[in-house]
């Protein structure tokens, strides 16, 4: 049989995006020989007809316009992990540019941002390495003479799941699964979601948005990405209803769950409103929600179709989202205060606004236009473990299940013709486990549970005119008649060839070669 290190191994993973979760996060060694430049550019070789000098610490390179007028580094990395780059970048009379590139070919740019403002920006990257070798570039960018300045280049390598890791809210890159942890630091499992997009395009740069009687301080303190990007927004007391506002161009009636993440700074509250065009109130407004954060306690008013959740993460932020429905929503509104003489002040960050009726990971949108997190697909060949045709057992703990007909996993051929699944029987409190082949169906076990978003342990067997399904220790009505079929494949964390993904997390899968008695069924789900 083949050996394995780890699940990451195993299975086959691809998204097409980066995605955030709450994960602990540690880093290796610096890589980077002398970025904080504190005296000179040692360790930097000067390209093409670029000059740098250092000056207070920070290098400033001038080109004469040739887009190869740059100082560059090589590391040394390795293939398949993933590293987190970091610079300090701003324009003097040119925009300039940090990129981790291949150093070979066919030198692929792993990781970029260009510098386009005079005041110093701070550039945090993801990427994984594809080759043992990377080049680490400072350009001078702007196809024409000019120059600007670096500060603080960084690369080190992520950790994942270290024991001295700090919860961070962090971004995965491109085809790197997310295995996500609760605020207390419990595993959740393998998080798997459906694509989703941010409607909103400055989801971090709320000075971006428009604003009324409020101050706002960027970069006031530690976001939960671990880096100091939270924004301070606070009342200036001058109006009964201070707030940041972003207009929305959404054309029809549709179902969209907003979220924010929060953090106390002073008061107890921060209250946001939606406003659409047909609803009654002060200026069309539909919601009005408080956050108590002594309290944890989430209260939505004056809403009409409207859900509210709030999630805890750590070191005092929460994210809350609410979910509305059957309005052209017009504008989002953000407050601190719900008073005139209110000066209270509350740290905001990452906010997003999707389509849909329940809220899904953070995805950052920072570029003035909508960004997409693509889906998670995971899936194991059949070939890749100890894999009996004509008999098995397969053991899930997992929760979420928030779409419609989610399921955890589905053993089949790459069609939906022939399956083995368990999945939402369309409500949170009833489960199923059906068996198809051949398109008709050869076992349908349907049992009573409690809320699926909060876990289930589930197990099933399969076997010709052999069906039995056993879920939180309680087993279902066993089936004696129906046939099974060949399977090639193992999907995770949604149904054979449908779009119905668990949105939630697996935090075990095990599969037994042979039929499992009904008691043992029961007793490794209890």
């Amino acid at each position: 049989m083949k050996q394995y290190n780890n699940y990451a191994d195993l299975i086959t993973f691809t998204r097409a995006s980066s995605g955030t979760a709450l994960r602990p996060i540690s880093y290796g060694d610096e890589l980077v020989t002398n970025g904080t430049f504190d005296t000179d550019v040692s360790g930097w070789s000067v390209q093409s007809n670029a000059t740098a000098v250092v000056t207070n610490g920070e290098v400033q390179i001038t080109g004469d316009g040739g887009y190869n007028d740059a100082i560059q580094q090589q590391v040394s990395v390795e293939v398949g992990k993933v590293y987190r780059v970091q610079a300090v970048g701003r324009k003097i009379t040119s925009d300039m540019r940090i990129q981790v590139r291949e150093a070979s070919n066919p030198y692929g740019t792993l990781s970029a941002k260009t510098f386009t403002s005079t005041s110093n920006e701070t550039f945090i990257g993801a990427f994984v390495a594809t080759q043992t070798v990377i080049n680490i570039q400072l350009v001078q960018y702007a196809g024409g003479a000019g120059s600007g300045a670096f500060d603080n280049i960084s690369v080190r390598e992520v950790l994942f799941d270290q024991p001295n890791g700090t919860l961070t809210l962090f971004n995965h890159p491109t085809n790197i699964p997310r295995i996500e942890y609760d605020s207390d630091g419990n595993r959740l499992g393998l998080l798997v979601e459906e694509s989703r997009s941010n409607l909103l395009t400055y989801s971090e740069d709320f000075t971006q948005w428009t604003s009324l009687d409020v101050s706002l301080t960027v970069d006031a303190t530690q976001s939960p990405d671990g880096n100091e990007n939270a924004t301070l927004l606070a009342s200036t007391g001058s109006s009964a209803f201070p707030r940041i506002n972003e207009s929305l161009s959404i054309s029809s009636p549709t179902t969209l769950t907003f979220s924010i993440y929060v953090k106390e700074n002073t008061g107890d509250n921060i209250f946001i409103r939606f406003a659409g065009t047909n609803f009654a109130g002060v200026g069309g407004t539909i919601s009005v929600t408080s956050f108590e954060f002594a309290t944890e306690s989430f209260a939505t008013t004056s809403g009409t179709s409207a859900t509210s959740t709030y999630q805890k993460l750590n070191n005092g932020w929460y994210r809350i989202a609410i979910t509305l429905s059957g309005d052209t929503f017009t504008d989002i509104r953000v407050s601190p205060a719900f008073a005139e003489t209110n000066t209270d002040s509350t740290y905001i960050y990452g906010a997003q606004l999707e389509a849909g009726s329940f809220p899904t990971s953070y995805i950052p949108s920072n570029s003035g236009s909508t960004t997409t997190r693509s889906a998670d697909v995971a899936s194991i060949g059949v070939s890749e473990f100890g894999f009996n045709q004509s008999e098995g057992t397969l053991f899930v703990e997992a929760s979420g299940f928030l779409s419609s007909y989610s399921s955890p996993y589905s053993l089949n051929d790459g069609t939906s013709n022939n399956r083995v699944q368990p999945y939402k029987n369309n409500s949170d409190t009833s489960f199923g486990f059906d068996v198809t082949t051949g398109l008709s169906s050869q076992a349908n076990i349907v049992q009573t549970v409690s809320s699926l978003n909060s876990g289930i342990s589930h197990a099933a067997c399969y076997k010709d005119n052999d069906f039995s399904s056993a879920c939180n220790g309680i087993l279902g009505t066993p089936d004696t008649s129906g046939s099974i079929t060949t399977y090639t494949q193992l999907e995770i964390g949604k149904p054979s060839v449908t779009a119905n993904y668990l949105n939630g997390h697996l935090k075990s899968i095990k599969y037994y070669p042979r039929r499992l008695t009904n008691s043992q069924l029961v007793e490794i789900t209890s």
